[in-house]
């Protein structure tokens, strides 16, 4: 929480899973990903998105490519160009991240993305998302 970075204000992560994490109050002052800056084919799951900041990408975080975020709530994240909430771009073969239960998604994107109710079983857990 409250950090302050160029790129990735809260955690830069390049595939793999987050799960039970609030991400909150982070700030990324040149780049994408005020909360989260995600590679492709990263899981982000059962977590807290709030009050992030960026300058060019995903207030509350961005992907470069595919992924999940599963189970979450992404509310008053900010950003000057693309997506308050989350952002996506750069996908090989215009891949990207699907959301799944989200909880109130606030902030807008060029390149929005739909909110589906049942998504994928998270690692560890016996139930789907």
């Amino acid at each position: 929480a409250d950090n302050i970075s160029a790129r990735a204000g809260g955690l830069f992560l390049d595939g793999g899973t987050v799960q039970g994490c609030r991400i909150t109050g982070n700030k990324a002052t040149v780049s994408s990903g005020g909360g989260l800056d995600l590679g492709g084919g990263c899981v982000v799951g059962n977590c807290v998105i709030s009050n992030n900041t960026s300058m060019t990408g995903g207030g509350g975080g961005f992907f470069y490519g595919d992924g999940v975020v599963t189970n979450c709530t992404v509310v008053n994240n900010t950003d000057l160009f693309i997506g308050g909430g989350i952002g996506a771009g750069g996908g090989h073969n215009g891949q990207r991240p699907e959301f799944y239960n989200c909880g109130q998604r606030f902030g807008t994107s060029r390149r929005d993305i739909p909110c589906r109710r049942r998504g994928p079983r998270l690692p560890g857990h016996g139930k789907q998302g």
